[in-house]
């Protein structure tokens, strides 16, 4: 969940190598504040995507120093790129935080263009923190915000969002396949490989929960398959571990 939205569609190392490094080289040539943030922006979200966990906190809060310093009209995006990053990284309360001031600076500012995918991060950074029912409540609005902006795309990692939710929460559990199965119908037609991979992850995890083996071992099997060719080797060991217990 902006180039949150576009996640790397091929082999995870060589995306970050072109669509990061070079792009920070080129920022950091020119010394263009205005492009240094986009490029740091950019690079943490590639290297949060891939599960880069060694430099993900570093190159998301120089992104966040930048642009406080000078392009203060970009915070939202930076200040959700490193909440997201401090999630990830299990440092939820100070993401919560962040993630919250995203928000609200995006309210404010009128920005739309990303305010869907700061209202999932915020979402995800309520579900790390098990705070089921604000993390709902998040995703639906999210859901709400994508609909009268025709952000469809998007909304696929809000139905993503909503999957992990539910699956989290026994009462809404019913609703996690729904979610999972609409995010594939949004996200397949756009090429969205790695909403999709998510997607089956998700059905993977909750069929094998819900005693449903052959279902879950399919979509975990595309999960791992998908990754695969991705190159997204921390998503890859997650789908595998799921399918090792079947063996």
């Amino acid at each position: 969940m902006g180039s949150r939205s576009r996640p790397p569609s091929s082999d995870c190392r060589l995306h970050k190598r072109t669509t990061g490094e070079e792009a920070l080289d080129i920022a950091d040539t020119l010394n263009d504040p205005w492009g240094r943030v986009l490029s740091y922006i950019a690079k943490a979200e590639i290297d949060i995507h891939c599960g880069d966990a060694t430099r993900i906190l570093s190159t998301s809060a120089r992104a966040l120093d930048l642009c406080t310093a000078h392009v203060p009209f970009l915070f939202a995006i930076a200040a959700s790129t490193h909440g997201w990053a401090l999630a990830r990284s299990n440092r939820v309360g100070e993401a919560v935080s962040l993630l919250e001031r995203a928000v609200e600076s995006a309210t404010t500012m009128r920005i739309a263009h990303e305010g869907t995918l700061l209202r999932v991060r915020l979402g995800e950074g309520y579900l790390s923190g098990g705070r089921l029912r604000d993390a709902w409540d998040t995703a639906l609005a999210a859901l709400e915000f994508a609909g009268q902006h025709e952000q469809i795309g998007q909304a696929a990692w809000v139905r993503l969002l909503l999957g992990d939710i539910a699956q989290a929460d026994p009462t809404v559990l019913d609703d996690a396949a729904d979610n999972y199965r609409r995010g594939l119908d949004l996200a397949e037609p756009r090429e969205m490989r790695l909403v999709v991979a998510h997607c089956h992850l998700g059905l993977g995890k909750l069929y094998r929960r819900t005693g449903k083996r052959e279902e879950a071992q399919e979509h975990l099997t595309t999960a791992t398959t998908m990754y695969r060719e991705m190159g997204m080797t921390y998503w890859l060991e997650q789908a595998e571990t799921e399918l090792r217990q079947f063996a």
